[in-house]
């Protein structure tokens, strides 16, 4: 796999960091727990380390969030 130029990672980390302070923005206004875990749960099971970042800015339960994660099925 080609190397990404250094311009380039530091485009997706601010893309990442942006989306993650508006997903988080948002799910903190959720009051349903169920909504709440569902997101921070499909994030964690693509990518654990952004999983676990949204967990934390959502102030959920990590071992919550991976339990959950370790229960979905991928197609």
């Amino acid at each position: 796999m080609p190397s990404v130029p250094p311009v380039v990672a530091r485009a997706g980390a601010v893309y990442r960091a942006e989306m993650l302070t508006a997903l988080s923005g948002d799910l903190n206004h959720v009051t349903n727990d169920a909504n709440k875990y569902a997101m921070p749960s499909y994030f964690y099971k693509a990518d654990a380390d952004y999983g676990s970042r949204l967990a934390r800015a959502t102030h959920a339960d990590l071992s919550r969030v991976k339990s959950l994660a370790d229960k979905l099925v991928e197609n």
